[in-house]
């Protein structure tokens, strides 16, 4: 089943989509950037994306309310993607207050383990390397466009396209684990070796848009963006394990967004924006607990807040947030107990820079990119220290456990080529693919 027929299972009843009629806000001065590509055609016309026009035309919309200038490009050359992806990176690196958006709904594949997004008119039934040479790398030329100093804005890189695994190689398979550049959140519409979905129809949206619109509807440009990104991540969950055709198919959370954040602070999606009015009397004390367990030290003291307040809270959203951080805080725990990593925040932080101590705090909440930057930062182990008893090791392998592929390989190529202990490195090849990590091929060396 190619990737364009896993996301077309969607023929009825999953939603339709919110009519636009909202009021532009009117500055003269814009408060972020936007970039939209969206590509419906593809060869052969089976493989085609209806929704991709009405999504990029309707995000439009709700960007510039929220205060950006943006620019839509429907089934655009790659030469034209390339050469506004330019103009935003110019423009982005000469305000660093302005906030920026990258949004492509399309088809993606992976070569070599580099990621790449397929232009309008490309031929899927391409081999995976004739078919990359006319396409953009989502590494090579929109992460390096789009990395930027930490500052009191961010980018969001959002990338809405499959992510099935590598297996057999083909070019209609989906992108691999990658690290988010500087400055910038990056949102990939559904998990490591999972599917998107979307209708084909139209005048709907992919499952990942319809819930971006939705919560870009009642989203204040004061908010943060990754709280934003957090909600849509539990629209999309809820709304894939509502449709039963897709649950008796693929099994519950066939889709699920994935959030990679690499930003100082807690940007918001105007950096300059008023405070946003107070929430409803009858959510303050929800979402204000869910903050208060957010904010807690220690994953499982946050586990038990988070457990009781779910006890108090009705079926809804703030519930399957809790839900999810328990899920991710509980992953957390069993990656610092297979890694020997004591999760005392302050004894973590204090030998680290601000900005480690950010990706630290980050890390014991679960961010498996980020815990991969703290191990990244940390010296080698010295001549003759097994790398699972220094700090560094012990960092990569509660990496690994959270689910980041890329550390599970780079502990595979230690214990093979440095410590010489084939059955370690033989434990995480396994767990990279497990956490649906495809390495290089000329770097492979066993399958």
């Amino acid at each position: 089943m190619t990737g364009m027929r896993r996301r077309r299972l969607l023929q009825g009843g999953a939603g339709a989509a919110l009519g636009v009629t909202l009021p532009l806000a009117a500055q003269r001065v814009p408060s972020g950037q936007a970039l939209l590509v969206g590509n419906t055609s593809y060869n052969p016309s089976d493989e085609n994306l209806p929704p991709a026009r009405k999504c990029i035309a309707d995000l439009e919309v709700r960007l510039s309310r929220m205060g950006f200038a943006t620019v839509a490009l429907h089934d655009p050359p790659v030469a034209q993607v390339q050469a506004e992806l330019d103009k935003l990176q110019r423009t982005i690196g000469a305000n660093p207050g302005l906030a920026g958006v990258f949004y492509f709904v399309g088809h993606g594949f992976q070569s070599n383990a580099e990621n790449f997004l397929v232009p309008a008119g490309g031929n899927l039934q391409s081999a995976p390397a004739q078919l990359a040479r006319s396409c953009l790398s989502l590494e090579r030329e929109v992460f390096t466009r789009l990395s930027r100093p930490a500052g009191p804005a961010a980018t969001v890189i959002m990338v809405d396209a499959c992510r099935t695994p590598d297996r057999p190689r083909s070019p209609t398979e989906g992108y691999n684990q990658t690290m988010p550049p500087d400055g910038c959140h990056v949102v990939f519409a559904t998990g490591p070796g999972k599917r998107a979905f979307a209708p084909n129809d139209p005048q709907r949206y992919t499952l990942f848009a319809e819930a971006l619109m939705s919560e870009l509807d009642v989203t204040d440009p004061s908010r943060s963006i990754f709280l934003t990104l957090e909600t849509v991540r539990v629209k999309v969950a809820r709304k894939v394990n509502s449709i039963e055709g897709i649950v008796k198919a693929f099994g519950r959370n066939a889709q699920e967004p994935e959030v990679a954040s690499n930003v100082s602070g807690d940007p918001k999606w105007i950096a300059s924006a008023a405070p946003a009015s107070a929430p409803k009397p009858e959510a303050a004390p929800a979402a204000a607990e869910l903050e208060a367990a957010r904010s807690t030290a220690s994953p499982e003291e946050a586990i038990g807040k988070l457990k009781a307040l779910v006890q108090k809270l009705p079926e809804g959203e703030q519930a399957d947030i809790a839900q999810v951080r328990i899920g991710d805080l509980e992953k957390v725990v069993s990656a610092a107990r297979q890694a020997r990593l004591n999760l005392d925040v302050s004894a973590l932080t204090a030998q680290l820079t601000p900005r480690l101590a950010e990706d630290a705090q980050r890390a014991v909440r679960g961010d498996k990119y980020a815990a991969m930057r703290v191990a990244e930062s940390l010296p080698q182990p010295a001549s003759g220290t097994l790398i699972e008893r220094s700090d560094r090791g012990r960092w990569m392998i509660f990496a690994a456990y959270l689910g980041n592929g890329i550390a599970a390989y780079q502990l595979s190529e230690h214990f093979r080529n440095v410590d010489r202990r084939d059955a370690e490195a033989s434990r995480y090849l396994n767990l990279a693919r497990a956490n649906n990590y495809t390495p290089p091929r000329q770097l492979e060396t066993r399958r």
